[in-house]
């Protein structure tokens, strides 16, 4: 689990994933995108509840799939501002790798 605050470039390339169907959003979806194996990582808002959370904790770790929180300092970059969830899985492919990269280069 890292906490990540999304830029403007993450924030483009979590817009380019919901429009392209390239995420699962909210919880059973995830779930269901952990379980057939399409889910490269998961992002959840600061705000998720705790019992939420668990929940998506306990997936990751059975998968073995990273968990991103992501920690808005204005309201403008907050995931459920962006998205209307406070979960989403971004689905293995050209925009997963494309995030991780960015989050790499930035943790340097």
């Amino acid at each position: 689990m890292q906490s990540i605050v999304l830029d403007a470039h993450l924030s483009g390339l979590l817009g380019f994933a919901l429009k392209a169907r390239q995420a699962a959003t909210g919880l059973d979806a995830v779930k269901r995108g952990v379980k057939r194996k399409k889910i490269a990582f998961i992002l959840c808002d600061s705000t998720l509840g705790k019992n939420s959370f668990k929940k998506v904790m306990t997936i990751a770790r059975m998968s073995e799939i990273p968990v991103f929180i992501v920690d808005a300092t204005d309201t403008e970059n907050k995931l459920l501002h962006l998205s209307g969830y406070k979960i989403i899985g971004i689905e293995q492919g050209s925009f997963a790798q494309g995030f991780l990269k960015y989050l790499r280069q930035e943790n340097k």
